[in-house]
């Protein structure tokens, strides 16, 4: 077996080994039971997007992910700089980059990893341009707001890039860290390949 074959096999089965270390670990949670309650609480979440499409309000749309996100909604991991903080940051500083007819067009799933990819990338370049203007938005969240979102809508098809699932594939070497502005389209594509080829105990 080539060297590089051997290596991405051995951080395969380590990553194997944690994740049976973590099944057996008191710090497991029930994933079946977040996955159904994630089931109940997925339109509700659609029905503030649909209703965005709608009316265009952006407080609205800001608010009720808001408050979702700190009651009911927090297994989604949508609470916190990522994902609500990234976005109230985006709404406050981005009406003059008519944020909201930009968010009505990201939002929505994408038909193809490519048009995810650069979804991505004008997300970042407009955060980048805001960052210019004082404001505090990090480029690099780019990617987990909108793929926390299309998942929501198609959990079969879309992965949310948690730093929690992110950080440990880095250090495993499934994936690189320091992607360039212009390049956190394609982070997401990396991690969601190496999702994929770990198959589920990375999907989980």
């Amino acid at each position: 077996m080539p060297d590089i074959e051997w290596e991405v096999e051995f951080r395969r089965r380590r990553f194997a080994q944690l994740r049976a270390a973590y099944e057996q670990s008191p710090d497991r949670v029930d994933e079946e039971q977040i996955e159904r309650h994630r089931a109940t609480e997925r339109p509700k979440v659609i029905a503030f997007l649909d209703a965005f499409k709608v009316n265009g309000d952006l407080e609205e749309l800001r608010h009720s992910l808001d408050s979702w996100s700190k009651t009911t909604g927090t297994h989604f991991g949508f609470k916190g700089p990522n994902g609500q903080m990234y976005l109230n940051q985006l709404i406050k500083d981005g009406e003059a980059a008519d944020i909201g007819a930009r968010l009505a067009q990201w939002l929505p799933p994408p038909v193809s990893e490519q048009q995810a990819s650069r979804w991505i990338d004008e997300l970042a370049a407009l955060t980048a341009d805001l960052r210019k203007q004082g404001s505090a938005a990090q480029i690099a969240r780019a990617p987990f707001l909108l793929s926390c979102i299309w998942w929501i809508q198609e959990p079969t098809r879309w992965v949310p890039i948690w730093p929690s699932r992110e950080n440990p594939l880095v250090q495993l070497g499934f994936v690189k860290s320091g992607y360039p502005a212009d390049e956190q389209g394609r982070r997401y594509l990396d991690y969601l390949d190496a999702c994929r080829d770990l198959g589920p105990m990375a999907l989980r």
